[in-house]
């Protein structure tokens, strides 16, 4: 994005008393805002961008099995009727917003049959925090006209009341409740006792600094660089970023949108100076997780984990990742009840609490073992609006240490893994057959066409847990979001055809890896030559690293004996990881 000078008003400042009248006067120019333009979004063209898959025979073959009914079962409505109760709160973990979300997620539950039918389970988890629950009552910033030292007006310039106001995101997460007034200074070295620091920096790389220096308030206008509006709506200067404070954070911490700050800044120079009002509440009660499990026919013990995060501040991150879950494990088990498919060979967790943290918490929890894990997280994101497209990020393999043609990383960039870690398996061959075998069937309908991509690994959610204990995990996503964590990833950003897509596409994957039989194996074996072919040419191409053709010969080796073993029923191969990579250099990452 680009930082230009503050706003330029559109029409005269009107004054009472000598205030500013400054919340109606912002133009659309001005911080974090780029070079107006109509372009807007160009049409998907769908398809997969990532290797392709083998064809599915008649009958259906892997995922191509299960998506046809899935998607006739999936209720996108009442998914959508979810994600909105979900976002109706700051769900900020353990707080009485997490607290109301994932009462209503154990209610979809058990409603739908789990915890209360033999073969599918419903537990709550309960787990101590280092810090009590936080739950951001009510927040205001206003502008005050002083005289003789004495408050004469107060304009309001932005607040909330309600949790799902768009204005809830004003408290940096983890700040303290706070009555604070003075004026404003915008640079860091500019601070003196007393003063409200205005930055563009995040308040956790300010707060130590502000607070020697004697800052009274921070109020940050940070935003991350991609969230630039796709649409040339400039709808990223009326972005809140959701931020945090460092635990155990004193000084009073606000987040504001670029529109704010221009305004704040205007005022300053013209005399105005600040209030700054909080209502937090902190509480010392456990986080809670929920785990609902359809039990396994033949191989209980070995399970699936599909997981999603109820905590957070948004919509696409993650209410609807945890609605398009809910409704997806409500819909196999309707399938199961009525006959349609069968009771798969293996248990499926469905899993939703703490982001990064509710996969560990099940994982420790359960004494099975488990095979693979699939994070949904931000799965209904709509491309017209958000510019972002549903995206496979597949676990550990070579190309997460170098990546060639045709991967390339998101803006989120690349990760760092160790190359010992690395172990065979072959989950993203089924996400990526799950996500063709859906586009395939939209097709069918006649529906607008879906496109999808991958990416090498980079890392940031709880597929990070499983691949750490050496099990094969992936995360379908939604990105580049220009509304990724800030205040408007709201429900009007949320496509319901793209949650159903995404979410029977993630739960046909979970299906197949669960239910695996021998039948399945030929189209695996099929894609998995054509990637084989793929990543072989790209890394003997000159200009690859020498060496690499090697590790990827031996990833191809062990991902074909995992599939076999998963089809076949048996016990996974235990591997070692892959032969060093201290040969290859990397500096031909492309």
């Amino acid at each position: 994005m680009n930082h230009l000078d503050p706003v330029r008003f559109a029409r005269p400042i009107l004054t009472t008393g000598g205030l500013l009248l400054l919340a109606a006067a912002c133009s659309s120019s001005g911080r974090g805002a780029g070079a107006p333009t109509d372009a807007g979004l160009g049409p998907l063209l769908g398809g997969h961008i990532g290797p392709a898959v083998a064809s599915s025979p008649a009958g259906g073959s892997g995922p191509s099995r299960f998506v046809p009914p899935l998607l006739g079962i999936f209720e996108q409505g009442a998914a959508m009727a979810i994600a909105t109760d979900l976002d109706a709160f700051y769900r900020s973990p353990a707080s009485d917003g997490y607290e109301r979300a994932i009462d209503r997620v154990i209610a979809g539950l058990y409603g739908a049959g789990f915890g209360a039918e033999d073969g599918f389970e419903l537990q709550v988890l309960s787990n101590s925090m280092s810090e009590p629950a936080w739950t951001p009552i009510s927040a205001e910033i206003n502008v005050l006209g002083m005289r003789g030292g004495d408050i004469v007006a107060r304009v309001p310039l932005a607040g909330f009341t309600d949790p799902a106001d768009e204005f809830r995101l004003l408290i940096a997460e983890g700040a303290p409740s706070c009555s604070v007034q003075g004026a404003a200074v915008f640079r860091l070295e500019d601070v003196i006792p007393g003063a409200i620091l205005v930055t563009d920096q995040s308040v956790r790389s300010v707060e130590q600094e502000a607070v020697k220096r004697g800052a009274s308030a921070i109020v940050s206008w940070f935003q991350l660089p991609y969230c630039d509006d796709p649409t040339g709506q400039e709808r990223q200067i009326e972005a809140i970023f959701q931020g945090s404070v460092r635990p155990g954070a004193t000084i009073p911490s606000f987040y504001v949108s670029p529109r704010i700050a221009d305004i704040m800044e205007v005022g300053s120079k013209q005399g105005s100076t600040f209030e700054l009002v909080a209502r937090v509440r902190r509480e010392v009660r456990p986080l809670r997780t929920a785990v609902a499990s359809i039990r396994g026919a033949e191989r209980p013990n070995e399970s699936v984990y599909v997981v999603s995060a109820v905590s957070g501040a948004g919509a696409n991150d993650n209410a609807a990742g945890a609605a398009g879950i809910l409704e997806g494990a409500r819909a196999l088990k309707r399938l199961i009840a009525s006959g349609q498919i069968e009771r798969p060979r293996r248990t499926i967790h469905f899993v939703f609490g703490k982001e990064a943290e509710a996969g560990g918490t099940a994982l420790d929890e359960k004494a099975d073992t488990p095979v693979a894990a699939i994070v949904a997280d931000m799965i209904g994101a709509s491309y017209e609006k958000t510019g972002a497209i549903c995206l496979l990020e597949r676990g550990w393999d070579p190309a997460a240490i170098v990546s060639l043609p045709p991967d390339a990383h998101t803006p989120w960039g690349a990760g760092s893994v160790a190359e010992e870690d690395i172990l065979p398996n072959g989950l993203s061959i089924v996400l990526r057959e799950a996500l063709v075998d859906v586009g395939l069937a939209i097709a069918d309908e006649s529906g607008p066409p879906w496109s999808t991509r991958e990416h090498p690994w980079e890392g940031g959610s709880d597929h990070d847990t499983f691949l750490g204990r050496g099990i094969a995990a992936a995360l379908v996503w939604h990105f580049t979001d220009f509304a990724y964590s800030t205040s408007l990833d709201r429900m009007d950003l949320v496509d319901a055809e793209e949650l159903r897509r995404t979410s029977v596409a993630i739960l046909a994957a979970a299906a197949a890896v669960a239910d695996a039989r021998p039948g399945d194996l030929n189209r695996y074996m099929a894609s998995l030559a054509i990637e084989r072919d793929l990543r072989l040419k790209a890394s003997t191409a000159e200009g690859a690293p020498s060496g690499l053709r090697e590790i990827w010969v031996d990833w191809f080796a062990g991902t074909e004996a995992w599939l076999r073993a998963l089809t076949a029923g048996k016990a996974l191969p235990e591997f070692e990881g892959l032969r060093a990579l201290d040969s290859i250099s990397t500096s031909a990452d492309r």
